[in-house]
């Protein structure tokens, strides 16, 4: 164990997980709100599962120009991706391809492989890009950070020894988290030590953190700004109660340490 509480297969286990309940479920956004996402779901139907042995699992589900990500084991997906440990899964996605899956169905089924590649490489571009070369696409950029910062941040606290450690300093909760003015939202809910987290705004939040514009979201989803600064300035508003918040963020800071 290393001094922040890593320890070897536990640490492959988070990552892998964060990969496939974190980064998978923003190809959602990248189907419906990015251009090529959109082209390249539009020749896209049926299931691709993806498992690996002794740790996480989750499902895409394509449909035309829609695509679904759900946590878990479907039945009979058209393709199903395996690999034998965390470890292969994490190097086939920092690889943007799946060298090592074992295709335990549809081997002919080379079109949603190469399709879900296509799409991984639009939400790593989206969340890897730097502002200049985002343009016009920075607010959904910063939109995906946030939901990716929200689902590791679950995930770290579910899997992750420290992160457990934080979740039980949490108090119970609702908070909610919002880009300019009008969103988009994401949503979190603490309740006796089990953390909830989504896409969307909350019903009655008990704190409220709002970015002043995708620009700020960006930059501070980046770490590139000193929260207390961006608070005095005005740049990110806060409501309610703080302490749920600042755990919450904790959660996301650690989150991070595995995907740098």
């Amino acid at each position: 164990m290393d001094k922040d509480g890593w320890i070897g297969m536990d640490h492959e286990k988070v990552l892998a997980t964060i990969h496939l309940h974190a980064f998978l479920p923003i190809l959602e956004e990248v189907a419906e709100k990015d251009e090529k996402g959109r082209r390249i779901a539009a020749e896209m139907s049926g299931a691709l599962q993806f498992n690996a042995w002794f740790g996480p699992s989750a499902y895409l589900v394509f449909h035309g120009e829609r695509v679904e990500v759900f946590p878990g084991r479907l039945r009979n997906p058209e393709l199903c991706l395996s690999f034998t440990s965390c470890r292969q899964l994490n190097k086939a996605f920092q690889k943007k391809g799946i060298p090592a899956a074992i295709p335990w169905r549809g081997l002919s089924r080379k079109d949603l492989r190469e399709g879900f590649e296509g799409l991984a490489e639009r939400g790593e571009y989206y969340l890897t890009a730097s502002k200049e070369h985002l343009g016009a696409s920075l607010p959904l950029a910063a939109e995906l950070l946030l939901y990716v910062g929200i689902l590791s941040g679950k995930v770290v606290a579910e899997e992750d020894p420290v992160g457990r450690s934080l979740l039980e300093e949490i108090p119970d909760g609702v908070a909610e988290f919002r880009i300019g003015e009008t969103g988009p939202f994401a949503h979190v809910r603490v309740e006796q030590g089990r953390l909830y987290a989504g896409k969307g705004p909350a019903l009655e939040p008990d704190f409220r953190l709002a970015f002043g514009s995708p620009e700020v979201a960006h930059d501070f989803l980046n770490d590139r700004l000193d929260a207390m600064a961006t608070l005095a300035g005005g740049q990110v508003r806060v409501e309610g109660f703080l302490p749920l918040v600042q755990g919450l963020l904790a959660l996301m800071e650690r989150a991070a340490l595995y995907v740098e």
